[in-house]
């Protein structure tokens, strides 16, 4: 099998599972699936209703991915990273955290003091600290365990 032909069974396979899955779900739903620009599998889904699938915060979508991910992973030796959105949410969740970046990056330059962030996933943290990580005059780093796990961004 091409490479290519390996690349479309993926594909085919995370929208028939995600599909599938959400349908086991009650749900109604569009799924599509590409790749992006880092090789990394995207799932999509929209349709009427869908926002209830990503919860309080996205960790519905999260754990929906994982799933999501563990049928690909099981079918498919080295899978891709996969991620799944629903209606637009991962992107317009990293814009607004792109936006929470620059505006808390120019409190701490002002300020000449760190600025502690709320706990937040560790995809949510590291789009802060992608964001920020060419910013001279602060830096970024995590602190504490588990679910308490939060982002600072001091001055440099």
């Amino acid at each position: 099998m091409s490479e290519r032909e390996t690349a479309n069974g993926t594909l085919e396979l995370a929208r028939d599972a995600a599909r599938e899955l959400v349908t086991l779900m009650g749900y109604e739903a569009e799924v599509s699936a590409r790749y992006d620009d880092d090789e990394q599998l995207w799932v999509e889904l929209d349709g009427e209703d869908i926002d209830r699938l990503i919860g309080k915060k996205g960790q519905t979508l999260d754990a929906l991915q994982l799933v999501l991910a563990k049928i690909v992973g099981r079918q498919i030796d080295d899978a891709p990273p996969l991620t799944l959105d629903v209606g637009g949410y991962r992107r317009r969740r990293a814009a607004s955290l792109e936006e929470l970046a620059f505006r808390l990056k120019d409190k701490v330059l002002e300020s000449g003091k760190a600025v502690a962030l709320n706990p937040m996933s560790a995809r949510d943290r590291r789009i802060i600290h992608m964001t920020l990580r060419d910013v001279e005059g602060v830096a970024t780093r995590s602190e504490g365990e588990g679910l308490d796990r939060r982002l600072l961004i001091v001055p440099a």
